[in-house]
């Protein structure tokens, strides 16, 4: 997977079970992928599943795992997806960081639509 300031690319619609997802920033600022199930009763998209409150949304996911990278970098994290099903990658870095060792202070780059949905067959 691509991240690039605010976006997810080279993310396929379709992955098959076991598919091991790795994180390239090519942004000009850090970036992680915190990669979630949708739960199978969950009728909401990943981007009505954001605008929840924060209890709410976790209420209808389950984290599989994180990257994270500096502009730049290659992640030194993967996530491997196993359980068929709906997916999501987010990315809840502040807007302004340069750096995943200090954090900038605007809003979460999810806010500016760095979120994707996939599913796993």
């Amino acid at each position: 997977v691509t991240s690039v300031d605010y976006a997810f690319e080279d993310v396929p619609d379709t992955v098959d079970g076991g598919t091991v997802l790795g994180l390239q920033n090519e942004g000009q600022e850090a970036h992680e992928m915190v990669v979630v199930r949708i739960n199978d009763d969950v009728q909401e998209t990943l981007e009505d599943l954001v605008q929840l409150p924060e209890d709410q949304a976790f209420e209808s996911i389950e984290i599989v795992g994180r990257a994270a990278a500096d502009p730049g970098d290659t992640a030194p994290e993967t996530v491997t997806v196993t359980e068929p099903g709906n997916y999501g990658m987010v990315c809840f870095v502040p807007t302004g960081t340069t750096s995943l060792s200090t954090m900038g202070s605007g809003p979460p780059h999810v806010t500016q639509g760095m979120l994707r949905e996939f599913t796993v067959e």
